[in-house]
């Protein structure tokens, strides 16, 4: 589940999305017996969250690929992405303004305590045993339910170009019927 929020303050409008990820409730209907909430920055960014997530228990890891280092070019084309504006629109001003306000200093930060995080974790023995991929015999399977859905939205909703956003609850749209147990005549 993705979830966006906004705070109206004198200082201006704060929004935060999470994304939540729940077990249900076999025993009471829409309830959670045990969640777990990361936060986002938009609930785009939270349902990219769930994507990369779900690719890598579907697909594997080599599909997620590698995250680039932060980079001053980098933080630019996202921003003007993000703005639908052109790169030679930037301006000198922007520059300026991302200059003064410290974005170079902490773009080398994060990049620089990434890199330490990386090595921290490196000296523990248990995280690089913990972190080491399971064997292919483990691996659990998807279920019926789940590979049911995830085939009426590829050939379905995803074909006409709707997003996750737009489909709704699917538990709704497509109700799952288990399939019913071949019966065999019975014959005297």
């Amino acid at each position: 589940m993705v979830g966006q929020s906004s705070a109206i303050t004198t200082g201006g409008v704060f929004t935060t999305a999470s994304l939540i990820i729940g077990i249900n409730s076999d025993e009471k209907h829409g309830y959670f017996w045990g969640t777990l909430q990361t936060g986002a920055i938009t609930k785009f960014h939270a349902a990219s969250l769930w994507e990369m997530i779900r690719t890598y228990m579907e697909d594997g890891p080599e599909y997620i690929g590698k995250p680039s280092p932060l980079t001053y070019q980098g933080l630019k084309q996202q921003h003007c992405e993000a703005y639908e504006i052109e790169e030679k629109e930037f301006g000198f001003w922007r520059h300026f303004w991302w200059a003064i306000n410290g974005t170079w200093l902490g773009i080398w930060r994060i990049n620089h305590e990434t890199k330490k995080m990386k090595q921290n974790a490196e000296t523990f023995q248990e995280i690089v045993e913990w972190s080491k991929p399971i064997p292919e015999s483990q691996w659990a399977t998807p279920s019926n339910e789940l590979n049911h859905y995830n085939e009426i939205l590829d050939r379905i909703d995803y074909n006409k170009g709707l997003t996750i956003f737009d489909v709704g609850d699917i538990r709704v749209k497509y109700p799952y019927r288990q399939p019913s147990l071949k019966r065999e005549s019975m014959t005297p």
